[in-house]
């Protein structure tokens, strides 16, 4: 079975992620285990404005791809082996003017049978949303090795994110996540992406710093409800209920055997700890983001549909009340996907 490793599009579609700025420095990245909880301050600090610094030459990314691709053939665990795969599979398809190919991981899809499964995705979706769909799963684990925690097969993906200093104290929240390949066909083509595990789920780290001190609150689980991340945008904080302490929003995808949909979930931190306030979900191939102050919009899918229903919400008091209703065109039909996905805080736009 061919697993359809190159970008679902035409030639003249967009052309694919690229991740042409990235940082191997350990130091020079928040990382996870309670021992090196003191570069999450350094990594806080060396990241602000979340722009990685340094371009690897190709010579580097080659070296990296050859080390990847060799430990996901010798490991003997599945999910050691999926790890593997998904840095080999974000290096080469994000990177330009490799050598390596994604057929070299192919017998290592052909024996992974999550990997041969078949959710479907809808032809009728614009040929540069599918482009998208696929290259965004695999790009967002290419990241740098201070963002990796080997030990346990997790990577912290794009949920790197802090509140502007409008507060007493800067909190910042992430997300790691252990990497599974997933069967999908893509436009009736068979396509191979990179999710997230549903066991063990993603989980949210977090935290504050203020002026003298940095303070690393419990790990809680994001709530998936047995779904798998497929995309994860980089989370907004916004003081919904004006106490000084900012809520923060999860924008991502969540895939499950009838495809995918939107999530919106809205954490807030209580007795320091991350907790789930509200989620908002665009079912069946829909939308769910925030927009401006304290909105946001949602939208039921349906790719054999021309029209959406969008909603926009806004938080009023201490709950949210919808104050809009506007029937649109169905966007992923047309590029005007791009409006409502790649709305500036996602690193990897076509």
């Amino acid at each position: 079975m061919s697993f359809g490793l190159d970008s679902p599009a035409s030639a003249e579609s967009d052309p694919p992620c690229d991740l042409s700025t990235r940082s191997k420095n350990l130091a020079a990245s928040p990382v996870r285990p309670a021992i090196w909880k003191c570069w999450v301050v350094v990594g806080f600090l060396l990241l602000s404005g979340w722009g990685l610094r340094d371009s690897l030459a190709d010579e580097d990314s080659e070296a990296l791809a050859e080390i990847y691709l060799q430990k996901a053939q010798e490991a003997t665990q599945p999910e050691n082996r999926s790890f593997w795969m998904a840095r080999y599979i974000g290096e080469v398809a994000c990177q330009t003017n490799l050598t390596h190919s994604l057929e070299n991981v192919k017998p290592l899809l052909d024996a992974d049978p999550a990997a041969g499964s078949s959710i479907p995705l809808s032809q009728s979706y614009d040929p540069s949303f599918l482009n998208w769909f696929v290259d965004r799963s695999r790009c967002q684990w290419n990241v740098p090795d201070g963002w990796v925690v080997e030990w346990d097969n997790s990577i912290q993906l794009n949920g790197v994110g802090a509140n502007d200093h409008g507060y007493e104290a800067t909190y910042f929240v992430s997300i790691y996540a252990s990497p599974r390949m997933q069967g999908w066909s893509i436009g009736g083509e068979p396509k191979a992406l990179v999710v997230s595990s549903v066991d063990p789920v993603p989980s949210i780290h977090s935290g504050r710093i203020d002026a003298t001190a940095a303070m690393y609150f419990d790990n809680v689980p994001l709530e998936m409800e047995g779904r798998a991340l497929q995309i994860l945008w980089k989370p907004k904080f916004e003081d919904l209920d004006g106490d000084s302490i900012p809520e923060f929003f999860f924008r991502y995808n969540s895939v499950g055997p009838d495809g995918f949909q939107q999530e919106l979930a809205i954490y807030k931190f209580v007795n320091y700890r991350p907790t789930l306030l509200k989620k908002f979900v665009g079912h069946d191939g829909g939308i769910a983001r925030k927009i401006e102050g304290n909105k946001i919009q949602v939208a039921e899918g349906n790719p054999n549909t021309q029209t959406m229903q969008l909603d926009t919400w806004e938080f009023q008091g201490n709950d949210f009340s919808r104050v809009k209703t506007e029937v649109i065109p169905n966007v992923y039909l047309s590029e005007e996907w791009k409006k409502y996905n790649l709305d500036g805080e996602d690193p990897f736009p076509q």
